[in-house]
């Protein structure tokens, strides 16, 4: 079947199976108001309202603390979205017992990921709308250099972002306990990528661990082009990285893809395994 075919179908699928859930309204409107007051008042024991983060051209960059949280959530619950439903969409396909029609049908593999990708975002329309009342609430103050700068950072984002989650459901898929995974990379990842705290007060080790996490870099563009009135001169070197893992983590859903299908089929238990 036709790739786009292929996405639009899903997008529908899981838009009205999924986006007026409980489940999706509990993680797209409770719980980030939680992990938001959780990050914030993690500061509260110091004296200061701004907080200092460097980019690969750029050193003590001074953003908004409040900002800092919000843009952070941002990024992580598009993330959220992308990858643990994305999860979650295949474990009920298994659950359901559909998952082997699924596959055994002529669409197209990568066409089914990227669309669940997608409809998983669309569930992010939630939290936007909890996001701006809280803009609006919090009278949170941008500082914005370059508007074209900040469309493309997020653009390339949203793009990594949507590529992130396609890697992981091309694991998921394959595996009986994809919401499991998916809950069990978050700590880390909050970890590691700067959602909580700048990267470099990490440890060294961890340091070098965050390079290597595609995240790192949504966080510092994003934050840096929306509070720190940083233009595509200040980020470009971060936009060429993301696009690298946007084209590589394409690649390797795609080639992860197909041996997980050749595998399962070749044992015959692609409901089971």
């Amino acid at each position: 079947m036709d790739f786009l075919r292929v996405i639009k179908a899903q997008i529908i699928r899981w838009t009205k199976t999924e986006f007026f859930r409980p489940f999706v309204l509990f993680w797209n409107l409770v719980l980030p108001f939680t992990w938001g007051l959780q990050f914030y008042f993690l500061y509260l024991p110091f004296n200061f309202k701004t907080i200092n983060i460097q980019l690969l051209k750029v050193r003590n960059l001074e953003i908004d603390l409040l900002g800092f949280t919000l843009t952070g959530q941002l990024c992580w619950m598009l993330f959220i979205n992308a990858s643990l439903f994305g999860g979650v969409f295949f474990m009920r396909e298994r659950w359901e017992g559909t998952l082997e029609v699924l596959l055994l049908s002529p669409a197209s593999r990568i066409g089914i990921i990227t669309g669940n990708a997608l409809a998983a975002t669309v569930n992010f329309l939630w939290f936007s709308i909890g996001l701006i009342f809280s803009l609006f609430l919090l009278q949170i103050q941008f500082n914005i250099n370059s508007l074209m700068t900040v469309i493309i950072s997020l653009l390339v984002s949203f793009l990594v972002l949507l590529t992130m989650g396609m890697f992981f459901e091309s694991f998921f898929i394959a595996s009986r306990l994809g919401n499991m995974w998916a809950t069990a990379i978050q700590e880390p990842l909050q970890f590691t990528s700067g959602l909580i705290f700048p990267i470099q007060y990490l440890p060294r080790i961890f340091k070098t661990i965050s390079i290597a996490v595609p995240l790192t870099y949504i966080f510092l563009i994003i934050r840096g082009t929306l509070l720190g009135a940083l233009t595509f001169e200040d980020i470009y070197l971060e936009l060429f990285v993301l696009f690298f893992f946007a084209f590589g983590l394409f690649f390797l859903s795609s080639i992860f893809l197909s041996l997980v299908e050749k595998h399962v089929k070749h044992k015959a238990n692609l409901t089971l395994f």
